[in-house]
């Protein structure tokens, strides 16, 4: 197939793995998750050479890497492997929670909005994108990043409403729900979201004195 021709990109990143390995082995740093770093990256890269002429060509990488994350927070959680932070039992492939919540809470919204636009023919392709969205929001939980599950739930909020007239007994449910969710939110990390608070008063204060 033409998306297989060996081009200058390919032979850059040939080098540039070769390199790392080399580099990581010779100096006694390689690890089982760089190992998966890698070949993440390069399965990443098969996939958007193979689809090159397809609108799947970006898709399809994000879910990629977006199921990466989730998979491994999934099995920190569970305690098949070690965290990447000292502070936080799940961080993804980073030091962080924030950073892998955030690329799944995009790729989620996305997600969404291929179930939204999807037609009832494609049962199997609603079913996978179902199943794929079910393990992200279990992995967006796990990380209790209340940005990022906020963002995800106002991106899937507007898209449902762009796109299908609800029932006005939805609607009210939907307000009378607001709060409790703000709520959720709060419990998920209150000692976090009170210093928050308390940094936002704070300057608050500064502001209205000068």
């Amino acid at each position: 197939s033409p998306c297989f021709n060996i081009a200058l990109q390919d032979l850059l990143l040939i080098v540039y793995i070769t390199y790392s390995v080399l580099l990581s082995y010779f100096s006694g740093t390689i690890s089982y998750i760089q190992w998966c770093k890698w070949v993440a990256a390069i399965s990443i890269y098969l996939i958007g050479r193979r689809f090159a002429d397809s609108s799947n060509v970006v898709v399809l990488p994000l879910v990629a890497v977006a199921l990466l994350q989730a998979v491994m927070i999934l099995l920190q959680k569970l305690l098949v492997i070690n965290s990447m932070s000292y502070y936080f039992d799940v961080s993804g492939t980073f030091g962080n929670p924030a950073p892998p919540a955030a690329i799944i809470a995009v790729v989620s919204a996305m997600v969404v909005g291929i179930l939204v636009d999807i037609g009832n023919e494609e049962k199997m392709k609603k079913y996978i994108l179902i199943s794929i969205l079910v393990l992200f929001i279990l992995a967006l939980l796990m990380t209790a990043s209340r940005a990022s599950i906020f963002a995800l739930s106002i991106s899937a909020l507007l898209m449902l409403l762009s796109k299908k007239r609800l029932p006005i007994v939805f609607l009210i449910a939907g307000l009378v729900c607001i709060p409790v969710f703000l709520l959720f939110l709060y419990s998920l990390r209150s000692g976090s979201a009170d210093a928050r608070l308390l940094i936002w008063r704070a300057s608050l204060y500064v502001f209205d004195d000068n």
